[in-house]
């Protein structure tokens, strides 16, 4: 389960990799985004204009693609 080392987060994670396609001063800040459940399992990806196939393999292995607290904005996460 990814967490947060700044503030503590364990819920919402995005990919610094895979670029935003909505780079607006308000939208996200990653393509993907990664909702984790509270057993550390990944509960469900948003996905805005990414490939399924890079979708798919985030899903399989969380660790390799979410690096960035959505939170804080901190690339110091602990998996």
């Amino acid at each position: 389960m990814p967490s947060c080392k700044r503030c503590g987060n364990q819920r919402l994670f995005g990919a610094s990799k895979v670029q935003s396609v909505v780079p607006y001063t308000n939208g996200p800040v990653s393509g993907l985004i990664g909702h984790f459940h509270a057993t550390g399992d990944m509960e469900t990806i948003t996905s805005m204009g990414v490939d399924k196939e890079i979708t798919t393999l985030a899903f399989r292995r969380p660790e390799d693609y979410f690096d960035l607290c959505l939170v804080c904005g901190s690339s110091e996460l602990q998996w």
